[in-house]
């Protein structure tokens, strides 16, 4: 139930600015309530929360994880509006933190690949499947086993008309068993059977 989950985060936000008016809890209150605005497809109202929550992370915690959580999700969002320009520059700012020495890397690796990710489609979105790819197998480098990476160098190579190559993406996909693989089974078989049709028709 959205609506009221939506209400339920927005007391908490009340409470949290009444006991600690100067606290990150209160971003936290924020992000939940972009999430729950984001899934109802108000992306407007969601690009506000996560700002609100992105002036408070960067005043109490700058250069930290929190923030450069923040700026993925607002990359989210303005791509999903249309804003790519926008997303490509916050989304380049959230890796810059996520890559920086002074954070740990392996609670920023999946955070990483998810700004990659973004990049990725952002690369789609305009038409530019070689950038794309450069993203999907740097994201597969990173970590062969992200479900995303496969998606997106499938998507990529179908693009480029490289159906064989986008074929052979795919069955080593569906042969991996990971969690995360087995989230993206169903694409993965649709873009299966995308480059096998393609390939069919090469044929004739």
């Amino acid at each position: 139930d959205l609506d009221g989950a939506l209400e339920q985060f927005r007391l908490a936000l009340e409470m949290r600015q009444k006991l600690a008016p100067n606290s990150l809890s209160i971003a936290t209150s924020f992000h939940n309530i972009g999430f729950v605005l984001n899934d109802k497809g108000d992306l407007d109202g969601a690009l506000e929360k996560y700002t609100l929550a992105l002036e408070i992370e960067k005043r109490l915690a700058p250069h930290s994880l929190a923030v450069a959580k923040s700026l993925r999700n607002i990359g989210s969002v303005l791509r999903g509006l249309g804003r790519r320009r926008e997303a490509k520059d916050v989304l380049d700012e959230a890796i810059s933190i996520l890559t920086s020495p002074r954070l740990s890397l392996m609670p920023c690796q999946s955070w990483l690949l998810g700004c990659q990710s973004e990049l990725g489609e952002l690369c789609l979105d305009r038409d530019d499947p070689c950038q794309a790819l450069v993203h999907a197998r740097s994201i597969l480098d990173a970590d062969p086993d992200y479900g995303k990476g496969y998606d997106l160098k499938g998507r990529a190579l179908i693009r480029f008309r490289r159906f064989q190559a986008a074929l052979d993406c795919y069955a080593e996909a569906l042969g991996r068993t990971g969690s995360s693989m087995r989230n993206f089974a169903a694409l993965f078989r649709e873009g299966k059977e995308m480059a096998e049709r393609e390939l069919k028709k090469q044929g004739e």
